[in-house]
């Protein structure tokens, strides 16, 4: 999702007056690329993770991946339609009043909003720091828990 730091990478929160490019991972970045995992690119947001529909963004809007005519919800859009298209395996978003299960439910994936502080906030523009939380698309539960564990790490700038 745009509103999470990949180094090297701008980073937009789907605002391009607000673009900056970090020289740092946010941290979750950093605990699945030690995992592994790749980063491919980033997805579509409601402009500053605020809206549940998907489709508040000056770039394109991801299509639904169940009906192209409905809303991808928000807004963590583009997250959840790469998922549902099988385009990743899984993918972050982020999550502070349903951002990452209103897309999960309206594109038919999972979409797990984890205990708020079980994935560090680190390196993620905040819509709420009080509410945010790092959340996780993918097909199956067992997915979204492999990934859970995996950025279930504990982050020093949080004690």
């Amino acid at each position: 999702k745009d509103n999470i730091d990949a180094a090297g990478t701008p980073t937009t929160a789907a605002c391009p007056d607000f673009t900056y490019t970090s020289q740092h991972n946010a941290f979750v970045v950093d605990c699945l690329q030690k995992a592994g995992a790749l980063l491919i690119g980033k997805t579509n947001l409601d402009q500053f993770a605020t809206g549940l529909v998907g489709v508040r963004t000056p770039y394109p809007v991801p299509k639904n991946a169940v009906r192209p005519e409905l809303i991808p919800g928000g807004s963590s859009s583009g997250s959840a339609v790469c998922v549902a298209h099988g385009i990743v395996s899984f993918a972050l978003g982020t999550d502070t009043a349903g951002s990452g299960r209103v897309p999960a439910a309206l594109n038919n994936i999972v979409g797990l909003k984890p205990s708020l502080g079980a994935i560090s906030n680190t390196g993620v523009v905040p819509a709420c720091r009080t509410l945010d939380t790092v959340s996780i698309f993918a097909l199956t539960v067992d997915d979204a828990y492999r990934v859970l564990r995996t950025a279930n790490t504990l982050d020093q700038n949080d004690v």
